[in-house]
């Protein structure tokens, strides 16, 4: 009877090693395959550490797998993944952050912003953009056109929101002007609206352009370790126009409505800062919609009150 029921545990006891063998072959399988993944290998046998481990999918060098589909979002990049230029500057600069929205730009947009590339952000230090303009136009004599200087302050704006600046004065537009995208409009006038910047960092900015038709502005410098750029979101509202009605003596009693002008849609946009679970609104910026003026004749009452 004991013989019996020794060979029984002996027996139950080798497939209880049996089938633990066979699942930790599994499980290392699995996890060198990438499917699950092991936070601490500190606890592990030799045989089974992460040197030893076939590399995850996801860190192979090549892939045959097709790259998902990006989510179609509304939010700004914090900082544009393709770099304007292969080499930014000397020797422990990078790039921080660049202009995500080109628009065209004319010859005279190109020759200041070839001047902005000689802007300094040094840290507590104020840039003022009508004082540069006023000072370059002296020095190299070039035409101030307004909605050229407004162009370089808004892509100027741009790369300061991203980079983390501090924003002083600004002034947008009465309408979203095509060349600058919504959140990013500045509106220049010499001695009456400028743009200003506050560097609160502790390390330099080097304002950097890439010329041409689409051109690029970009801040580069050598960051104190701890500095990440701004995740912005844009929020667009759009805002319908209201509808006036006057009353024209001129049509004739009970004439139908005449339209005298078009409505046109304005629009509120929020620039909003993401980190973790903080969101920062930025700034606000209003486009009154413009109403839809439309006539009509008077009616009895109106023509004998008149």
């Amino acid at each position: 009877m004991r013989v019996k029921r020794r060979g029984g545990i002996i027996r139950y006891t080798g497939w209880v090693l049996g089938l633990a063998a066979g699942c930790g072959l599994v499980f290392t399988g699995l996890w060198q395959l990438g499917i699950i993944e092991i936070s601490d290998t500190a606890g592990l046998p030799n045989w089974l550490s992460q040197e030893t481990a076939a590399p995850k999918p996801s860190e192979a060098t090549h892939s045959s797998s097709k790259p998902a589909a990006a989510a179609k979002e509304t939010s700004q990049p914090a900082a544009p993944s393709a770099s304007p230029v292969s080499n930014v500057g000397t020797k422990g600069e990078q790039l921080l952050v660049q202009s995500a929205n080109p628009a065209p730009a004319s010859e005279g947009t190109n020759a200041w912003l070839s001047e902005l590339t000689k802007v300094v952000l040094k840290p507590n230090e104020l840039f003022s953009l009508d004082a540069w303009v006023k000072n370059t136009a002296d020095k190299t004599k070039l035409e101030m056109k307004e909605d050229e200087i407004s162009q370089i302050g808004s892509l100027l704006y741009e790369v300061a929101l991203r980079a983390g600046l501090t924003i002083g004065e600004r002034h947008v537009h009465k309408e979203l002007p095509a060349y600058a995208p919504a959140g990013f409009d500045v509106a220049y006038q010499s001695n009456l609206k400028d743009l200003t910047l506050f560097n609160p960092l502790p390390f330099t900015m080097q304002v950097g352009v890439v010329p041409g038709n689409y051109p690029i502005v970009f801040l580069k410098g050598s960051t104190d370790g701890k500095w990440a750029p701004v995740n912005l979101d844009i929020v667009e509202e759009l805002l319908n126009p209201e509808k006036v009605e006057l009353v024209d003596f001129a049509l004739g009693i009970g004439k139908a409505e005449a339209k005298r002008q078009e409505g046109k849609k304005g629009l509120l946009v929020q620039v909003k800062a993401k980190e973790a679970d903080l969101v920062r609104v930025l700034a606000k910026d209003y486009y009154a919609p413009l109403p839809a003026v439309v006539a009509r004749g008077p009616t009895d009452e109106e023509t004998k009150a008149r």
